[in-house]
């Protein structure tokens, strides 16, 4: 969909993200064990940042698709006919 266009990530942005947290968390509680991290993050119900990243898209595409204002509606006509 042309929306995830505009604010478009690649997959090693994803990588990245996540491993700069989880290298975060690594530091945080002195550990180099990945398990303990994952325990952690799962305890303090922590989403990685590619996961809380492609929710919020959901929820948005959600939101805008459902707006009866009559510009967004061309707008998304006008998306589709492009794709």
């Amino acid at each position: 969909m042309a929306l995830r266009r505009a604010c478009a990530l690649t997959k090693w942005d994803f990588s990245s993200l996540d491993f700069r947290v989880k290298k975060f968390f690594m530091n945080l509680f002195r550990t180099g064990n990945i398990e303990v991290v994952k325990n952690c993050q799962a305890c303090f119900e922590f989403s990685p940042p590619s996961v809380l990243w492609a929710e919020r898209m959901k929820k948005f595409e959600a939101k805008y698709l459902a707006c009866d204002e009559p510009s967004y509606i061309t707008v998304i006509a006008w998306i589709r006919s492009i794709e």
